[in-house]
């Protein structure tokens, strides 16, 4: 919705504060109203993302633009600025697709031929390093603050892509795999 876009993008200018009903694709997904005061917006992996401060929980978090119902802007709770010296930019580098954070998950994935000159060609993540391998694959490894978005991206490059580490990503794949065989049983 265009007009969801043009509200944050003018709340972002004059610091205000806006109420949002918000449907996460996880949990129940009843849509939940938000008060937040909008800091910046993002593209990455096809889709906006905004970066706000959640006044209702009293801390930041990350919003797909596309999953915003309804949006009205207000002035009201006083609007809390970013924390210092961070800015949309370094805060959305971090992210694999589209959650951000402290980047505390060491992740290796081994990447088959014909994917892994796709996968060459592409910075996934700032922290990624790749190394080539005598047969043609290669092995990515990066520092992430999400498994289930790297868990995501690897179910989408099967079968070329394999989990070395770390066994907490291996396990949430393990379940993905579980669900997908048990709803197409």
């Amino acid at each position: 919705d265009p007009a969801v876009f043009e509200t944050l993008f003018n709340a972002i200018q004059d610091k205000r504060t806006v109420r949002l009903r918000y449907c996460s694709p996880y949990g129940d997904s009843t849509p939940r109203e938000h008060m937040v005061c909008p800091w910046g917006m993002y593209f990455r992996a096809h889709a906006w993302y905004l970066w706000a401060w959640c006044c209702d929980k009293e801390n930041p978090m990350t919003l797909r633009i596309g999953r915003i119902s309804s949006i009205v802007a207000y002035g009201t709770p006083p609007y809390k600025d970013p924390p210092r010296n961070q800015d949309v930019e370094a805060y959305a580098s971090s992210a694999w697709y589209g959650c951000t954070g402290e980047e505390i998950h060491d992740v290796s994935i081994r990447i088959e031929p014909p994917l892994a000159k796709v996968v060459e060609e592409t910075t996934w993540h700032p922290t990624q390093e790749i190394r080539e391998e005598d047969d043609g694959s290669i092995v990515l490894t990066a520092t992430v603050p999400n498994l289930g978005d790297v868990a995501r991206w690897i179910m989408a490059s099967a079968p070329y892509a394999k989990v070395l580490q770390p066994g907490e990503l291996r396990q949430q794949l393990h379940e993905l795999g579980k669900s997908i065989v048990e709803n197409h049983n």
